[in-house]
């Protein structure tokens, strides 16, 4: 879990996050790593930043990346904050890997590594289950079926509760 704190007043702006990122899902061991960059200067000269947190890329290419391409090509003064919010979104949109034709093969490789996921969790699950049998129906209520059928329901349920953008 990201900590970042934001502290203002009328004269100044702290900002701090903790350099720790965790890396894994509820399926799989998570990793703590200690070093993580999540706070950066938007400019060399200007005292305005970004804190990132959640996922740590964007279209595959990592935030820290993109922040400091922006900032050696960043140099133009301007004059509100949220015209440097701009200027960074309009930066994102004109980047080179974020084409069209980049997006879609994004989207298609998340979605082929989600498959490949999902498809490795029942595989694995079908072949470590146990052969219980229901006593009423002397039925094997842990059959390779009805496996995948709980796998994707529960993928299905989970994929309901993401916001939708």
């Amino acid at each position: 879990m990201t900590a970042e704190i934001v502290i203002m007043n009328q004269e100044a702006v702290a900002m701090a996050t903790d350099s720790v990122v965790t890396i894994g899902n509820e399926y799989y061991d998570e990793k703590t790593f200690p070093s993580v960059n999540k706070l950066f200067a938007i400019s060399y000269d200007l005292p305005i930043g970004i804190m990132v947190y959640g996922n740590g890329r964007f279209m595959g290419i990592s935030w820290e990346t993109l922040i400091k391409m922006y900032q050696k090509k960043h140099n133009k003064d301007l004059s509100h904050l949220k015209d440097y919010v701009q200027d960074f979104l309009i930066f994102l949109e004109k980047f080179p890997s974020f084409t069209p034709e980049n997006q879609e093969q994004n989207v298609l490789d998340n979605f082929m590594k989600y498959n490949r996921y999902v498809r490795e969790r029942m595989v694995d699950a079908v072949n470590n289950r146990d052969e219980t049998v229901d006593a009423g129906t002397k039925k094997s209520i842990n059959n390779p079926e009805t496996i995948i059928k709980k796998i994707l329901l529960e993928e299905i349920n989970l994929l309901k509760e993401c916001p939708q953008y």
